[in-house]
Order: structure tokens, then sequence, then C-alpha cells
């Protein structure tokens, strides 16, 4: 199909022969109308960025944005020149607007490969990266008009309207055979197409030599190159909208319409091409066992309710080969424990994260200790991929179900270590899925404690203020108290931080050529969960634990101290291994000790919170000061660090 401008601002659709002509739903547009996928894009005669269906249908003004030039769309993203001249990139929904960098654009901006190209206000051709760093002037140059970028090549209009070329990082600079243009040129894999200061239609080779003007004509903008028909369609001096074969013979005008501007030609080589693929499994969280209770005479539990969002961010980013453009976007997921949403620092992320009507409880084991073989993977088994690039080498990949729901299934960590362990209707979901124990093998490295010997990796895991007593009772008839609380954890998070884990899986069933092009191993993704801080924003996450002490006779540490995964959002319990910074005994006013009560140590604006044990004494460890005063229900007590206890400050 052929979109254009008609000379009465109209929106035209035709065949390539002229004919089926149709107004597309009434609409009117102020430059060339661009098809993509499902949708044409276009400027509107008020200005306004609209999206229709190739129908007409389905209007939208994408985000309420409004733009000064024909958009440019990618298979992710539309890039567009605001009516404030800022480079704005917006979601194909119009939704996740952003200045790009704080850049400005005189014209229409190209995203490829990565990157953006554009006319600067300042007339200096500038390449940014899709995100808006790593701005550069290619070469020095300056431009007169959008450029045209290729693989390997950035073709334009300079401000002294030679027709320029230089390599994608702006060396190699030459005048193509000195010729001129006024407008942007168009190139294919053998010839340029343009409009010269002559308004003469020109082709010359790829080197500049062998120009020629076709059939004569005179053009008066850019020219557009079908390739899959060979044809050229252009806009003629006399505004009709002209057809020829690449040589320049048997020019015709198609339907006898006019035009205001170049035409828009849909061919399979602009559109995008699609790819799916099942794999084996995701991560969606990894949920940490509370302390446990030999006997079972006290229940331990976390209960992951309504204030809570345990999950991750989760990319493919690393599966792909270099020079894409990666971009994420949100597929059929159905459940009612998780949802998915693309994240807001990260166009090529998306959080798979649980829902707020979602209350998932946790109990600890029935025996004395931390025992991480108790630790739950939560996996998604067999989520679809779906791969989607377009000829500027922007891809955007798909996370959704491959069935009618998502298939989650829980997973203990002592299953993937002993799988002769594993009940028998979990391992055939898991067999059924293709996992094998070398999946098995790779799940356990998210998880440090799974091995022996583990050590608490700071970056990934942040301690919270809080702690609790893990004692025995005084006699084997003495019940095991349980205490119980709300633990929060707020965060401010910092832009420098970026914790991540990564683990490979195997994918199949793809059903066309797109997926072997772009992934970097034939049959393999590579996961990648991150947690990805944003400067100045904060999350608070909040679980209600309760926690039974140990039973008679436990001779192990007497205290817990809690952690926070940054990359899964959830709460890790561990023992310490040094010795408390603050100790001290809670008494009543006649010196009695109060035991299992919550004590709390203020420093700065942070406050520092734990429990006595049965003999009314508390222990801090996470605190960075020496002595300092705490507090239970108002009064004041005095904290006594150890002797040996170093001086923190």
């Amino acid at each position: 199909m052929i979109y254009f401008q008609g000379t009465d601002n109209e929106l035209w659709q035709i065949n390539p022969d002229g004919s089926a002509g149709l107004n597309l739903g009434g609409y009117r547009t102020k430059s060339t109308p661009v098809a993509f996928g499902d949708h044409v894009y276009f400027q509107g005669t008020d200005d306004k960025l609209w999206r229709i269906n190739l129908d007409g249908s389905g209007g939208t003004n994408l985000g309420g944005y409004k733009t000064n030039s024909k958009p440019m769309v990618t298979v992710n993203s539309v890039y567009f020149q605001g009516t404030d001249d800022k480079l704005w990139r917006i979601n194909l929904d119009g939704s996740g607007g952003t200045n790009l960098g704080g850049y400005k654009t005189k014209s229409s901006p190209v995203a490829a490969g990565g990157y953006v190209y554009f006319q600067g206000t300042d007339d200096k051709l500038w390449r940014i990266h899709t995100n808006g760093s790593a701005g550069i002037n290619l070469g020095l140059f300056t431009t007169n008009s959008s450029p045209f970028v290729t693989q390997s090549h950035v073709y334009f209009q300079g401000t002294d309207d030679k027709l320029w070329r230089t390599t994608l990082d702006g060396a190699n600079g030459v005048n193509l055979g000195g010729y001129n243009t006024s407008s942007t040129p168009f190139v294919t894999d053998q010839h340029i197409y343009f409009q010269g200061t002559d308004d003469k239609l020109w082709r010359i080779d790829l080197d500049g030599n062998g120009g020629v003007n076709l059939g004569g004509y005179k053009a008066k903008s850019s020219p557009a190159v079908d390739i899959s028909q060979n044809f050229i369609y252009f806009q003629g001096t006399d505004d009709a909208l002209w057809r020829l074969n690449l040589d320049g013979s048997s020019g015709l005008r198609p339907g006898g319409f006019a035009t205001a501007s170049t035409p828009f030609v849909v061919q399979p080589s602009n559109q995008p091409q699609t790819g799916a693929g099942i794999a084996k499994y995701t991560v969606l969280t990894l949920v940490y066992a509370p302390p446990g209770t030999s006997g079972g005479q006290s229940t331990s539990s976390v209960d992951y309710g309504s204030g809570s969002a345990l999950g991750t961010t989760t990319s493919t980013s690393d599966s792909f080969k270099a020079g894409l453009d990666i971009g994420a976007a949100i597929g059929k997921a159905l459940s009612a424990d998780f949802s998915l949403s693309r994240t807001d620092t990260d166009s090529s992320s998306l959080e798979i994260k649980k829902t707020a009507g979602t209350d998932l409880t946790f109990p600890g084991p029935s025996a004395d200790g931390i025992n991480h073989d108790e630790d739950i993977f939560y996996l998604w088994l067999t989520p679809q991929v779906t791969i989607t690039v377009d000829p500027e080498n922007n891809l955007d990949w798909q996370l959704g179900v491959s069935g009618p729901n998502m298939n989650i299934q829980e997973v203990r960590v002592g299953w993937l270590k002993n799988p002769n362990s594993m009940p028998p209707g979990v391992q055939q979901q898991l067999t059924l899925a293709g996992l094998t124990a070398s999946d098995y093998a790779e799940i356990l490295t998210l998880n440090p404690f799974a091995a022996s010997n583990p050590v608490i990796n700071p970056d990934r895991f942040i301690p919270t203020t809080f702690s609790f007593p893990y004692a025995p009772p005084f006699l084997p008839t003495d019940p095991v108290p349980t205490l119980k609380y709300v633990q929060t954890n707020a965060l401010t998070y910092n832009a420098d931080h970026q914790e991540q884990v990564q683990y490979g899986v195997g994918i199949t069933g793809a059903k066309d050529v797109v997926m072997g092009l772009t992934l970097k191993a034939a049959g393999q993704l590579q996961w990648t969960n991150t947690a990805t801080s944003a400067s100045a924003v904060s999350s608070s996450q909040s679980a209600t634990v309760a926690v039974g002490g140990p039973g008679f006779g436990y001779t192990g540490p007497t205290d817990v101290l809690v952690y926070w995964d940054t990359v899964y959002s959830t709460y890790m319990f561990a023992f310490p291994s040094g010795a408390p910074k603050v100790t001290g005994v809670a008494t009543d006013s006649q010196g009695k000790p109060l035991p299992h009560q919550p004590v709390a140590l203020s420093f700065g604006s942070r406050i520092f919170t734990t429990f006595t044990d049965g003999k009314g004494e508390f222990r801090f460890y996470q605190t960075p000061i020496k002595k300092r005063k705490v507090s239970m229900f108002g009064d004041e007590i005095l904290g006594a660090e150890p002797e040996a206890a170093p001086d923190t400050g």
C-alpha cells in the first residue's frame, strides 16, 4: 500500500496502481504518514500525534502529544519532533514519554541500531543513544534535513546542500560525486535517489558515480523507493504523485492523485519481522525460610501481603547479538498471583511482581535453626518469548503465557539438590517443561545460601534495622514463645547501585528465522534478574513475620538478623557473625526483667528495633554506634556494649 498527504491534506491510502483510494477515517495530515505493523502514525493538521488502525478506525492522540514533523516508528517506540522542538520518545501506546537527553531537533529523527540520529536546532548532525546519553556531533557536520541511516553509513543534505556520506561514527565524510541535494536522500543496497538542487530526480551509484536524471523528471521532495516491486514514488514539481520504474521508464500518475509531501511505501523490507519460542522457565522470585522450631511447639512464618511486591526485574538483553537496540513489552500473562509491567528506568526490562491482592505465607521448618534447603523458588514454566525486530535493528522482546494460564511452580532448594526427594507431581511438571539436572544446578546458583560456607554479598543483601532473639526455653516443659511483628523495609535507591544475577535457559519451538538471526547462541536465552535503582526513588516493602524460638536443648546462635534481597524483593534471615554492638537489660520499675518485649534504638533518622529475650536481655548488631540511649514504651534504658567491641563512632 501507498500512504500520502494529499494536496487537500487528507490522509490517503491507495494500491500501487492507484486503485482503491481511501481517505483513512476522514483524517487529515500535515506531513508524510508512516505505516508500521498494524497502525498508521501521522502528524494531524491539528499538530497532534495520531495513531489509527490500517483501516482508519481506532484513532488516538498518542499520550496527548503534538509533533512538528513525520514520526519515526520502531518496533518498541515512537520518536518525533515536538511542537516545542524537543526530541521525544514514547512507547507505542503513548506512555513513557521522555525528552531524550534534553535535546532539540529541527526535523524528523531516525532511530537505528541503538542510536538516534537527527538535525539539531543548531543544525548539527547529532547521534545519541536511544536512552538520550552519549551525544556526539557526527564528524562536526551540519545538516539541512533528516539523515538517512543504513547499517554502515549516514547520508544527509549538508547545510552547504552537498550530498554527504559518513560512517556511523562520523568519520570518512565524502561529498558523493560532487552532487547537491535539496532534501533527505533515499538509499538502497545499490543506489542513492534524491532531489537535486536543480529539482531533478537523480539516481547515483553508492560511490557517487553513474548519475542519471531518471526519465528527465523533477521532484519537489524526497523520493521513496519500493524495493519489493521496483518502483519509485515521488511528488513532482507539479504536485502530482508519480510512479516510475527504477530506470526512470514507464512513468504514470497512480489514480491521478496529487501529493503535498513524500509518499510512504509499505513493503516487507520496512515492516517488523516476528518469531517466537518457548523458554523452559524464568525465575519469578526467591523466598527465604524463617528460622524453625524443633517439634513444632510454635510456628514461624513470613506473610507477604498487600504491603509487599516480591518479585524481580527481568531482562534478556544479554541474549542478543551486538548492534540491536533492545526494548521490552508485555504479552498475555494470566495469573492472580503475579503481574507484568514495564520498568520506569529501563525500557529493555520487565518487572514481574506479586499482585497487591495476593497474600503468600511461608511457614518455617519443624527443625531448629535456619535451613536454606527450605528456601523456595517460584518458577514460571514454559513462558512464551516473542522477538520482533525491524530493519533498523530495533528489537522488542515480549513475555507472555504459552497456554491458557501462567504455569507457576514452587520448588524448594532441597529438592533441587536432591531430585529424589522431590514430590512426583512437582518433578513431573519440571520434566514436562524440559528441565534437567543441569537446569537444577543453574537455578541453585541464584541462591548463594544453597552452597556450603556462603558469604553475604553486601551489594545484594542489605541489612535491615531489625533483629530478634532466638533462644530456647529454660525447661523442657516451658512454652516456646512466638514473636510477631511487621517487618518494614524502606530504601532510598542510589542510581549507581545495580546488582544482578544471570542464568541461561533453553528455548525451543521458534516459529521462524528471526530468533536464530538475533540470538547470540542458537536455542539459548540469558535471563538477567536485576535490582535496578533510580535516584531519589524510595521503595517500601513490608511483611508480617512470626518467629518461634528453638526447642529445648538448642545450643546454636541466639539472635537472628534480617536482610533485604534487592534482586528478588524478599527478606533473608541469618545468624550474626560477630559480637553485638549494644546490649542491655530491660526491667520494670521494681527491677524485674521484661521478657519478649520490643526495644527501639534511634540513631539520627534511623530506628533500630529488636525484642528482649526470656531474661529481658536485648542486643543490637547492625547499629553503627558505641553507646546510645535506647527506649521501650517511651522509657530510656542504658545500653552497654561489650568491652571488646570497636568504637565505630
